[in-house]
C-alpha cells in the first residue's frame, strides 16, 4: 500500500505545468519527513514520520487536503507504539505575497496504533495544524507544518513534517 502511494505521488509530481493555475486555486501532491511525538501518561516518545498528501484549494484563501501519514515507532521505556492514520482538512490558507502562505486547517484522523507485545487500537479523532509554504516556481513549492490529533487517552500526538509539493 505504501509503495502505491509513493508511485502515485510521484506520477502526479511528473504531471504537465499546463495545469499550473494562476490564481491559488487548483490541485496539489506532496511528500513530507519530518517527527512524530507521542505522549501518554507516562509515556513519551518520537520517531522519524513521513506523510503523503494531495489537495484542492477552491480559492486563495480556502480548500481541502486528505493524507496518509506514518508515525514510525515512537518508544520509551521499552514500549514502543507503530502509529498510522488517513486524514481529512480543511485548510483556510493566508497568501504571503504571490507565492508565500501561512494557513491553519481543521479535520478529522482515522489512526491505527499497534503497541508491540500489548496488541492494538483504532479510532477517529479531531485533528487540526498550522503550517506555512513558499512556491519558488508556479508549481513547485516546499512547507513547513505541525499537526496535532487528539487521540482518545494520550496527552498528545503531534506530527512536525517539511514538505515539498507540487501545485497542477
Amino acid at each position: 500500500m505504501k509503495f502505491k502511494l509513493a508511485t502515485l505521488a510521484a506520477l502526479a509530481l511528473l504531471a504537465s505545468p499546463a495545469w499550473a493555475a494562476t490564481d491559488g486555486s487548483g490541485f496539489y501532491a506532496g511528500v513530507g519527513i519530518g517527527a512524530s511525538d507521542v505522549s501518554s501518561g507516562g509515556f513519551s516518545g518520537n520517531d522519524f514520520a513521513f506523510k503523503v498528501f494531495g489537495g484542492y484549494d477552491f480559492m486563495r484563501y480556502f480548500g481541502v487536503e486528505a493524507a496518509y501519514m506514518d508515525g514510525g515507532s515512537p518508544s520509551d521505556h521499552g514500549l514502543s507504539v507503530d502509529l498510522t492514520g488517513w486524514d481529512l482538512a480543511v485548510r483556510g490558507i493566508l497568501p504571503i505575497g504571490d507565492r508565500g502562505e501561512v494557513f491553519a486547517k481543521v479535520g478529522w484522523v482515522w489512526w491505527d496504533a499497534n503497541f508491540e507485545g500489548f496488541g492494538s487500537d483504532s479510532g477517529d479523532d479531531l485533528l487540526y495544524g498550522i503550517g506555512g509554504g513558499y512556491r519558488f516556481t508556479d508549481q513547485f513549492g516546499l512547507r513547513g507544518e505541525w499537526e496535532r490529533m487528539d487521540i482518545k487517552d494520550t496527552d498528545s500526538a503531534d506530527l512536525w513534517t517539511i514538505s515539498g509539493y507540487w501545485k497542477f
